[in-house]
Protein backbone atom coordinates (compact mmCIF):
# COMPACT_ATOMS: atom_id res chain seq x y z
CA UNK A 1 0.00 0.00 0.00
CA UNK A 2 0.85 3.67 -0.14
CA UNK A 3 2.31 4.77 3.24
CA UNK A 4 1.15 8.30 2.49
CA UNK A 5 -2.48 7.25 2.95
CA UNK A 6 -2.42 3.74 4.44
CA UNK A 7 -0.80 2.43 7.63
CA UNK A 8 2.60 0.85 7.20
CA UNK A 9 2.57 -2.63 8.71
CA UNK A 10 5.94 -3.36 10.31
CA UNK A 11 6.68 -7.02 11.02
CA UNK A 12 9.76 -7.80 13.14
CA UNK A 13 9.92 -11.47 14.20
CA UNK A 14 12.76 -10.85 16.70
CA UNK A 15 11.03 -7.89 18.34
CA UNK A 16 11.72 -4.18 17.91
CA UNK A 17 14.75 -2.79 19.70
CA UNK A 18 14.44 0.66 18.11
CA UNK A 19 12.29 2.33 15.48
CA UNK A 20 13.76 5.68 14.61
CA UNK A 21 12.17 8.33 12.47
CA UNK A 22 14.39 11.05 11.03
CA UNK A 23 12.55 13.97 9.44
CA UNK A 24 14.22 16.25 6.94
CA UNK A 25 12.82 18.99 4.75
CA UNK A 26 13.73 21.60 2.17
CA UNK A 27 11.69 24.08 4.25
CA UNK A 28 13.98 25.65 6.87
CA UNK A 29 11.07 27.11 8.86
CA UNK A 30 9.59 23.62 9.22
CA UNK A 31 12.90 22.05 10.24
CA UNK A 32 13.39 24.78 12.83
CA UNK A 33 9.95 24.11 14.35
CA UNK A 34 10.36 20.32 14.51
CA UNK A 35 13.83 20.81 15.96
CA UNK A 36 12.30 22.89 18.77
CA UNK A 37 9.78 20.07 19.30
CA UNK A 38 12.63 17.48 19.38
CA UNK A 39 11.11 15.69 16.38
CA UNK A 40 13.92 15.81 13.81
CA UNK A 41 15.08 12.39 15.00
CA UNK A 42 13.18 10.25 17.49
CA UNK A 43 12.91 6.61 18.50
CA UNK A 44 9.37 5.27 18.76
CA UNK A 45 10.69 2.55 21.11
CA UNK A 46 12.15 5.14 23.51
CA UNK A 47 9.94 8.23 23.53
CA UNK A 48 10.07 11.06 26.03
CA UNK A 49 6.78 11.78 27.78
CA UNK A 50 6.26 14.86 25.58
CA UNK A 51 6.87 12.82 22.42
CA UNK A 52 4.56 10.08 23.73
CA UNK A 53 1.76 12.62 24.29
CA UNK A 54 2.10 14.13 20.81
CA UNK A 55 2.95 11.09 18.66
CA UNK A 56 0.86 8.40 20.38
CA UNK A 57 -2.01 10.18 22.14
CA UNK A 58 -2.62 13.07 19.71
CA UNK A 59 -1.31 12.14 16.26
CA UNK A 60 -1.86 8.36 16.67
CA UNK A 61 1.35 7.55 14.77
CA UNK A 62 1.63 4.26 16.69
CA UNK A 63 -0.61 2.57 19.23
CA UNK A 64 1.54 2.83 22.35
CA UNK A 65 5.09 1.61 22.85
CA UNK A 66 6.67 -0.36 20.01
CA UNK A 67 9.53 -1.74 22.15
CA UNK A 68 9.84 -5.55 21.84
CA UNK A 69 6.73 -5.76 19.65
CA UNK A 70 6.78 -8.06 16.62
CA UNK A 71 4.01 -6.33 14.66
CA UNK A 72 3.40 -2.59 14.60
CA UNK A 73 1.02 -0.42 12.61
CA UNK A 74 2.82 2.84 11.75
CA UNK A 75 0.54 5.64 10.59
CA UNK A 76 3.14 7.90 8.98
CA UNK A 77 0.33 10.10 7.66
CA UNK A 78 -0.36 10.96 11.31
CA UNK A 79 2.74 13.17 11.09
CA UNK A 80 1.37 15.17 8.15
CA UNK A 81 -0.61 17.66 10.29
CA UNK A 82 2.83 18.85 11.45
CA UNK A 83 3.57 19.83 7.85
CA UNK A 84 0.41 21.96 7.61
CA UNK A 85 1.20 24.78 5.21
CA UNK A 86 4.96 24.22 4.95
CA UNK A 87 5.69 23.94 1.24
CA UNK A 88 8.65 21.87 0.13
CA UNK A 89 9.87 18.31 0.03
CA UNK A 90 9.70 16.46 3.32
CA UNK A 91 11.32 13.09 4.01
CA UNK A 92 10.71 10.57 6.76
CA UNK A 93 13.53 8.04 7.12
CA UNK A 94 12.21 5.14 9.18
CA UNK A 95 14.79 2.66 10.50
CA UNK A 96 13.72 -0.43 12.42
CA UNK A 97 16.29 -2.45 14.36
CA UNK A 98 15.42 -5.79 15.94
CA UNK A 99 16.68 -7.42 19.14
CA UNK A 100 19.45 -9.19 17.19
CA UNK A 101 20.80 -5.96 15.66
CA UNK A 102 19.31 -6.45 12.17
CA UNK A 103 17.97 -3.24 10.68
CA UNK A 104 16.01 -2.07 7.69
CA UNK A 105 15.18 1.42 6.47
CA UNK A 106 12.49 3.03 4.37
CA UNK A 107 12.26 6.62 3.18
CA UNK A 108 8.79 8.10 2.76
CA UNK A 109 8.56 11.35 0.82
CA UNK A 110 5.81 13.94 0.94
CA UNK A 111 5.79 17.09 -1.18
CA UNK A 112 3.60 20.07 -0.43
CA UNK A 113 3.06 22.78 -3.03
Amino acid sequence: GDPLVEPLLVSVPNGISSMTVQISSTNSEFTSIISDMELTNFDLANLSSEQQTLLVNELKVVDGSVKDKTNVTFNVFGLFPLLQSFSGDHQFLVTVTDSKGNSESLTIKKSIE
